[in-house]
């Protein structure tokens, strides 16, 4: 029972920092706004996390792991197939994203990512077995590719109605062969 319970205080805290995002930037939010949103203490806050950076962090790492699971499941064998199934993972998450970005966290959201696909990246490309040249090489190839595809779906998400998801993801994919 307390265990189902710390999730939906969490869940709350998630929430309400959401809802706060639609009204204000990420520096005008405080914890006790957060707290006051969630209806808890701010000490019941502090209890979950220790700051609303490690809440925002969590909550990107949350999505990353979710979207490697979902791809280790898929096994894709191609990288259009796996463009494929970033967008569409990424597609699924188009409100709190384009929340996030509208509240100036664009720039923050890539450098989590940066932190935990290169690893991915690097083994969906070769393997294990790379010389320490070759890992260094494709860590940067994941930030440039990482990059330029957060950067074309971000933006399609504040412009949505400027091309459809479909051709957007056609036309990234055509860039990837």
């Amino acid at each position: 029972m307390k265990n189902r319970m710390s999730l939906q205080t969490k869940s709350r805290i998630l929430k309400s920092f959401f809802n706060l995002l639609h009204t204000s930037s990420f520096d005008d939010i405080t914890v006790l706004n957060i707290a006051t949103e969630a209806e808890i203490s701010r000490n019941t806050f502090y209890r979950y996390f220790n700051s609303k950076d490690q809440l925002f962090n969590e909550y990107l790492d949350q999505l990353m792991h979710e979207w490697i699971n979902y791809i280790s499941e898929k096994q894709p064998k191609s990288n259009p197939e796996l463009i494929d199934l970033l967008f569409n993972f990424w597609k699924t998450y188009s409100y709190e994203f384009k929340v996030m970005i509208n509240a100036e966290l664009n720039a923050r959201i890539l450098e989590r990512f940066n932190e935990i696909f290169p690893n991915y990246f690097i083994q969906f490309r070769k393997g294990e077995d790379l010389s320490p040249k070759e890992s260094v090489d494709l860590k940067y190839i994941s930030y440039l590719r990482l990059g330029g595809i957060w950067n074309v779906f971000s933006n399609w998400l504040i412009h949505p109605n400027e091309i459809t998801f479909n051709s957007l993801l056609d036309i990234v994919k055509s860039e990837y062969q």
